[in-house]
């Protein structure tokens, strides 16, 4: 009992005398070695000769202390391998770096990684990939792919004060919520937000309302507005705010009153154009209070989130600390790329070439069973599912994760996509994967509030004859190679893939959210809410996963009214089981992944999700501008004043005049953006009701005149006309 019985069985007359006895003796060795040091730590020698000089097995058993044959501490070598050194102690809080160290192995992620290549870079060292700390884990073997005095790519912010208060442009992620705030798209029509509910003390309520005032001071994206043009606008000064206190009945009356305060917080952010984009409440009932707090999250990430609790409770009780020097609009500006020096402009083309060759091979996004057309849902709600994973299971499986040169955020993703592939019956899918790397374009970036979310896009093959371990690490390998050309987001990457048609011209309404690693630096005793939840226009699931002090925290949104009741449930359920199973089960042991036995029934035609913002068009536009029903099927030039009116319009809204009245707007360059204010500007010039969806679907000044001249001729306009 308690180990394990080794043993070889050899025909004698086979070998030369005493063969067997030293390979055995060698293996008995190797074996004690493996279980003396981790195995990400070090370089392992593995069935490496020995020559003993006697020709016959005289096992050695390593020390515990020093495995025999292990490569001891060794400083660095030279200036690369010193720089290097320096940067993994100041990223990991290592003080001593040895050249045989692992990054892994010394508690690198993703995104250290991440921070890791930008400070390279700009510094002058090339050839730094995020790609590249996979296949060669230590810092020698890293240090030997990369060159110094290379070109200096500091990407630093351009100051510029006089412009803080002038409208600047949305990302590529605030645009795709901006437009999904818009009823066209199917289970759109609602603002991307993210609420909580925490018990706070009822003496505390003056304090919190000063804290949160102060705060709004501090961070100039809580003062921020979006035009009705789309741009974002930060506001030089805003009324101070008084945090109303809300005494809830006791009983059943009690439950309906917090229902309907809950109901009007999530739409009161629904017009972005109005201050302010969040909404706090004090609710009171038995005695006792909860601070409930809804962003948008156009203007604020996942990492502001954990910046403002962690500030709002400090400045309760301690002086306010130095306020952020960078400006958000610069800051933005800097982390985007649009007002920057330095090395922009290659890392992009070097990105959008990769996308581009990848476009083709990418698989489509689950096809999870429905149980509603996504169409019939007109008020999209969405419910939470939860786990807390405690404390020493979740430090059993980061441990576990480091040995085999996994992060944990892979090693959630990797469940996360066999979860949804077995309920898909799918061996192959696409998931958004959300970034929150901030590049170091100044010391401040990452105490600024804002929203610095980019997405790209994730995807994993599953091969049945792979173990369990094997797959996680091509998965990483996938990510990583990747994140090496992020420079182009998930969102472009979508539009692009709508506009040629093919496997992934549908969308991507699935997510992985991983804010693991995001808050080293904030203060983890700041106690998280009793209560969150979020909604995400366009999104039927959005996984989410945020460490604790006491463990880490998994949730799942979704969108309940669109699956078969009890779908996400036993989904959700799956897949806290398999992250629980990698504390106790061997990942390297053959574990080959096989489809869901019992897929829930889908509802007729159900499978394909219908427009989403984030391709910049609906499922069925591409490149491929073949007229749709309504209009004439005829092409060339546009024919009447009203079509060449549209065509004017359309020169106006994207610098290029349409030379055919079929030709389709996206692939003559462009962008939901561009088309939703081309529509927006028609419906202002004509008077009319335009369905924003429909121009997506098909996107030509036939169609789009068409639509005009039938709203016109049935006399159903109206006096200011709406998209």
């Amino acid at each position: 009992a308690g180990g394990v019985l080794l043993s070889w069985d050899s025909v004698d007359e086979l070998f030369p005398d005493g063969l067997v006895d030293t390979m055995f003796a060698e293996y008995q060795e190797d074996i004690a070695r493996l279980a003396a040091r981790p195995w990400g730590s070090s370089t392992i020698s593995i069935g490496a000769p020995r020559d003993t000089g006697t020709g016959t097995a005289d096992p050695v058993v390593p020390s515990r202390g020093e495995p025999a044959g292990e490569p001891t501490y060794a400083p660095p070598r030279g200036e690369i391998e010193e720089i290097l050194a320096g940067l993994w102690s100041e990223l990991l809080g290592v003080d001593v770096i040895g050249r045989h160290d692992g990054f892994f192995a010394l508690g690198g992620d993703s995104l250290l990684a991440t921070r890791l290549t930008a400070r390279l870079r700009a510094q002058g060292i090339a050839g730094a990939k995020l790609a590249t700390l996979l296949s060669g884990p230590t810092l020698a073997e890293f240090a030997s792919t990369v060159t110094p005095h290379g070109a200096v790519h500091r990407t630093r912010i351009v100051a510029r004060p006089e412009q803080r208060f002038e409208p600047f442009p949305l990302t590529d992620v605030q645009e795709a919520y901006w437009i999904g705030r818009r009823g066209d798209f199917v289970l759109g029509g609602i603002p991307a937000l993210f609420g909580t509910e925490r018990e706070v003390d009822p003496a505390d309520a003056g304090r919190l309302e000063d804290a949160w005032n102060r705060l709004i001071e501090r961070h100039e994206m809580l003062r921020t507005i979006v035009t009705p043009e789309g741009q974002q606008r930060i506001l030089p000064t805003v009324p101070h705010v008084d945090i109303p206190v809300i005494e809830v009945s006791p009983g059943d009356r009690g439950d309906e009153e917090l229902e309907r305060v809950r109901e009007q917080m999530r739409h009161s952010t629904s017009d972005c154009t109005r201050w302010p984009l969040f909404d706090i409440r004090l609710l009171t009932r038995h005695g006792r209070s909860w601070l409930a707090v809804v962003f948008d999250t156009m203007i604020i990430d996942g990492a502001s989130m954990l910046t403002l609790f962690t500030e709002w409770e400090r400045l309760g009780v301690i002086d306010a600390e130095r306020g952020v020097v960078v400006s958000a609009t610069d800051a933005i500006a800097g982390w985007t790329g649009t007002d920057v020096a330095g090395g922009v402009s290659e890392r992009l083309a070097a990105a959008e070439q990769y996308w581009r060759d990848r476009i083709e091979s990418l698989p489509p996004g689950p096809r999870l069973p429905l149980g509603a057309e996504p169409s019939e849902v007109t008020a999209p709600r969405f419910r939470r599912r939860q786990f807390r994973l405690d404390a020493p299971g979740w430090r059993t499986i980061r441990e576990r994760a480091r040995r085999q040169g996994l992060t944990p955020s892979v090693v959630l993703l990797g469940c996360y996509i066999e979860t949804l592939a077995a309920q898909s019956r799918q061996t192959a899918l696409t998931v958004n994967l959300t970034l929150f790397d901030r590049p170091p374009v100044h010391p401040d970036i990452d105490r600024v509030v804002g929203d610095f979310t980019s997405l790209i896009l994730v995807a994993h093959e599953l091969r049945e004859d792979d173990t369990w371990l094997a797959r996680m690490q091509r998965l990483q390998k996938q990510v990583w190679r990747d994140m090496d050309h992020r420079e182009m987001s998930g969102v472009r990457v979508l539009r692009e893939a709508a506009q040629r048609g093919g496997r992934l011209a549908e969308a991507v309404p699935v997510v992985f959210t991983s804010m693991l690693g995001i808050d080293d630096a904030l203060d983890r005793r700041i106690r998280w809410p009793d209560h969150a939840w979020s909604q995400t226009p366009q999104v039927w699931l959005d996984h989410q996963a945020v460490e604790l002090h006491d463990g880490v925290l998994l949730t799942w949104d979704f969108v309940e009214d669109l699956f078969p009741s009890g779908l996400i449930d036993d989904m959700f359920d799956s897949y806290v089981t398999s992250v629980q199973r990698l504390a106790d089960v061997d990942w390297a042991l053959n574990t080959p992944w096989t489809p869901a036995g019992s897929a829930r029934s889908a509802s007729p035609g159900a499978q394909k999700p219908d427009a989403d913002p984030m391709t910049s068009s609906a499922s069925e536009s591409s490149s491929d501008s073949r007229p749709r029903p309504g209009a004439d099927e005829d092409a060339g030039a546009p024919r009447t004043e009203l079509e060449r009116e549209i065509a004017d319009m359309w020169r106006e809204t994207i610098g290029r005049s349409p030379s055919d009245r079929l030709e389709n707007f996206f692939a003559l360059g462009g962008d939901s953006l561009a088309g939703t204010r081309l529509v927006q500007a028609a419906v202002n010039r004509f008077g009319v009701d335009l369905s924003l969806r429909q121009f997506f679907g098909s996107p030509t000044v036939a169609h789009l005149a068409a639509a005009i001249d039938r709203e016109l001729s049935t006399n159903v306009s109206t006096s200011t006309g709406t998209i």
